[in-house]
């Protein structure tokens, strides 16, 4: 009671500092002044919070530190009162700590912290990843929804599978930081469970520290595991694991997964678990086509405030690979160059940076709707006259549409004319044009052919 008396009696007076501070009048009256004061911990004093309102609204970040959480925090130490932090608490139960930033933390097992540049905003969206970004922009705005819990994302290495995750955290914190969102890998949860069997010497009994670990990752809202393949030949750590899953499905809480491979191709995985994967949302994130590649490169140069000309980032992204990390090794290697030899960015920088020979100019109109037939021929191993023919076999009709499309994109010819070279009425090379344009948009493999056989025409 007398702790509760203190409470009040320097709640008081930070009431008056906060009043006289740079918090607007409306926002101390509707979010400040209404809480009310429980208890000291320390130097900090904890505050009730009459709603989920109040507290999200004091918690938002703004553009500068934390908003109205940071402007109390000042007036706390303009008060002078011996204290300075505060905590927020719902019914009695802290659910924000300002010294924290709204992460309670704590001291035997850490959350991995998110990175804030990976939001959906900064992520390039293509033919390739486009259904998988819409699976998680749906998960972000309805956690937990049915049939799509778990979101298992899976793909190779550098493709962005982080970035997604990340993004569906930062998106949801932005909008209720009180939501409790904990990012993980699979090897810090290996590490954590191995640590809470480990004897505990003077300070936690072995059973202590196992039921921190399980309300670590338990008490969330959002459990999201990088690299669940390593689950694999891991028996002790399946079993936890599938407790852990379990106990947060139970609860309506949102699980989020990444994998390097398909869950159902993962060695040695329990069966119970593989299920449990199956029952909610298993998405690939396909390698990016070269149109998209550019677009990511164009990203970067942009996050690092380079000017990057067209023709250097079309550079760039030939031959690269299939991952986003070598795109961006390349952006780093062309700036970096470009700060030592004191030069704007330039093909002839960029193949210096790479170290490697500069493709040849050569203009678009030496390009014959001849080399494009023949390319796309070489590219399906199908015979010209076939394409040209009437057989309608499925691999030899979308040669045909590809054809069509590529001497209207790359050669901008007339449909009629298309339409004499292919054999064609004009109206079927507008059928033909559309229906490809509509594939590269949600077929990955056609939009990488099409990307892939425009390469090949322009390099000869």
């Amino acid at each position: 009671m007398a702790e509760n008396m203190q409470a009040e009696l320097l709640w008081e007076k930070i009431l008056e500092a906060a009043e006289n501070s740079d918090i607007p009048k409306l926002s101390f009256a509707t979010f400040i002044k209404p809480l009310t004061p429980l208890s000291l911990s320390g130097r900090k004093i904890i505050l009730e919070a009459h709603g989920d309102t109040i507290v999200d609204t004091i918690a938002r970040r703004g553009e500068e530190g934390l908003g109205l959480a940071a402007k109390l925090r000042a007036a706390i130490v303009k008060a002078d009162v011996g204290i300075t932090d505060f905590a927020l608490a719902l019914d009695g139960k802290v659910v924000f700590n300002a010294d924290l930033q709204g992460a309670i933390k704590d001291s035997d097992f850490e959350a991995i912290p998110l990175n804030q540049n990976f939001t959906f905003e900064s992520f390039v969206v293509g033919p390739s990843n486009k259904l998988v970004y819409s699976a998680a922009k749906m998960v972000a705005n309805s956690p937990a929804a049915d049939g799509c819990n778990p979101l298992t994302i899976y793909g190779g290495t550098g493709l962005g599978k982080t970035h997604l995750v990340q993004a569906i955290a930062n998106d949801i914190l932005s909008r209720k930081p009180t939501f409790k969102v904990l990012y993980t890998t699979l090897e810090k949860f290996l590490n954590e469970f191995t640590k809470s069997l480990a004897p505990a010497g003077n300070k936690l009994s072995t059973t202590d520290r196992r039921s921190k670990f399980r309300e670590h990752y338990r008490n969330v809202d959002m459990l999201i595991i990088d690299d669940i393949q390593f689950l694999a030949g891991k028996p002790g750590v399946q079993e936890e694991f599938f407790h852990t899953f379990n106990d947060l499905y139970a609860q309506n809480k949102q699980i989020v997964l990444t994998s390097d491979v398909n869950p159902d191709k993962i060695s040695t995985l329990e069966d119970r678990l593989r299920t449990r994967f199956k029952g909610g949302l298993i998405w690939e994130v396909n390698p990016p086509d070269e149109h998209t590649k550019i677009e990511i490169l164009r990203r970067k140069a942009y996050e690092k405030r380079a000017n990057i000309p067209d023709d250097v980032l079309a550079f760039l992204a030939v031959d690269s690979g299939s991952d986003v990390r070598t795109l961006e090794g390349r952006v780093n290697k062309v700036i970096l160059a470009s700060k030592l030899y004191e030069q704007e960015i330039s093909l002839e920088l960029a193949a210096l940076a790479l170290d490697k020979s500069v493709p040849e100019r050569e203009d678009q109109d030496s390009v014959t709707a001849e080399n494009v037939l023949n390319c796309v021929c070489q590219y399906y191993k199908v015979k010209k006259e076939a394409v040209l023919g009437s057989n309608r076999k499925a691999e030899l009709v979308k040669a045909r549409q590809i054809a069509c499309f590529l001497m209207y994109e790359i050669l901008n010819l007339p449909l009629v004319t298309i339409g004499k070279i292919m054999n064609r009425d004009h109206t079927t090379v507008i059928y033909s044009k559309k229906q490809i344009v509509r594939l590269i948009s949600k077929n990955p493999t056609i939009a990488k052919d099409v990307d892939d056989i425009k390469s090949s025409i322009l390099k000869k």
